[in-house]
């Protein structure tokens, strides 16, 4: 497998000492592209033994915006990112995430080897919707396709309450193909990498006090 893993320490705590815990092992740096928009460079970081939940940074007007996503509360909890301050998190607020989305099935044919890496079809479909994909995947011992699930234009929003399971434990490098919205999509994994952080978001309490 192409070497993805370099090892950073990065601490990510919040001001408020107790509350609900994330923890996460890996920061997943890739690039999304649909159609003729511009290609859009994603970070998504995952704990690598619960992909219940995970968290995404991006920029927006000039500031650092994080959200972690939590599939098992059916939460979304949202932070400012203090530059100047090794990007200490400022707990912004948390909405609830709509569960009334459709159960999408997945299927795969055939892998084909190509050097070091395999070639399969991926397709996804639910109520006349459906999303096919080619995927360029290498075998891994820990399974980081959940990776490309959450963050591979597949349609988050219509699959974040569905489990996707891999033909087999892999990374996905890359991926072409339609997504179940019906736009021309790719996506490239650039880099894999270890870390060290934690996110605690305060109690109902506190989050009260911060509005």
């Amino acid at each position: 497998m192409k070497s993805f893993r370099y090892s950073i320490l990065l601490l990510f705590i919040t001001s408020i000492s107790f509350g609900q815990e994330f923890v996460f092992d890996k920061v997943a740096k890739s690039t999304l592209k649909y159609r003729d928009s511009p290609v859009f460079e994603s970070t998504n970081l995952f704990n690598s033994k619960d992909y219940s939940y995970s968290m995404q940074i991006y920029s927006y007007n000039d500031t650092l915006i994080a959200r972690i996503f939590d599939m098992k509360e059916a939460k979304r909890h949202f932070f400012y990112l203090d530059k100047t301050d090794s990007l200490r998190p400022i707990y912004v607020k948390t909405d609830n995430l709509q569960r009334n989305y459709s159960k999408y099935v997945s299927e795969y044919e055939n892998s084909t080897r190509k050097k070091d890496s395999s070639e399969i079809k991926f397709y996804l479909h639910s109520k006349g919707k459906k999303g096919r994909y080619t995927l360029t995947i290498d075998t891994s011992g820990p399974n980081y396709f959940p990776i490309f699930a959450r963050t591979g234009n597949l349609g988050f929003e219509e699959l974040i309450f569905t489990e996707i399971t891999p033909p087999f434990n892999c990374t996905v490098l890359k991926a072409e193909g339609i997504s179940v919205r019906g736009l021309r999509t790719s996506y490239e994994l650039k880099s894999i990498n270890d870390i060290n952080l934690q996110v605690i978001i305060p109690p109902q309490n506190d989050k009260q006090k911060t509005k």
